[in-house]
């Protein structure tokens, strides 16, 4: 078990770089272990929701976070969906750190890929922010 866990730390390992270069190989990986990989990229989400402040200020933490919440939503895993929801909660200028303009943009697409067909939770989301206007439609 030591050994999966520390294979898996050296996949998202690869994902703190922030070089500017897609990490294809890492990617190709964590698609070739989704469900082993799956508790490891919510860990890196849920770590990131409780300590948004220490971890912006930890180089590549953000990007890393970054492809957790996309491999996420690509697995339409519904149990990161409490923490998309989370993270639509959290002040536009750390989603702005993380996501750039691609959460809000994309916000309504995360929710709607990891709901299993519950859409309550994106139902409570406010419609009158406007950085949520897309939601509704």
């Amino acid at each position: 078990m030591e050994i999966f866990k520390n294979q898996m730390d050296l996949i998202l390992e690869a994902f703190v770089l922030d070089d500017g270069i897609y990490k294809r190989k890492a990617v190709e990986k964590v698609l070739d272990l989704k469900e082993k990989i799956t508790p490891y990229l919510l860990e890196v989400v849920e770590n990131f929701m409780v300590e948004v402040e220490r971890c912006l200020d930890e180089d590549g933490y953000g990007l890393q976070v970054f492809y957790a919440y996309m491999l996420l939503c690509f697995f339409e895993e519904p149990r990161a969906h409490c923490l998309f929801l989370r993270m639509s909660g959290l002040p536009s200028g750390i989603q702005e750190v993380i996501f750039r303009d691609l959460f809000t943009g994309y916000l309504s697409v995360f929710l709607y890929q990891t709901c299993s067909g519950n859409i309550d939770g994106i139902k409570s989301i406010p419609h009158s922010a406007p950085k949520y206007k897309n939601i509704s439609n």
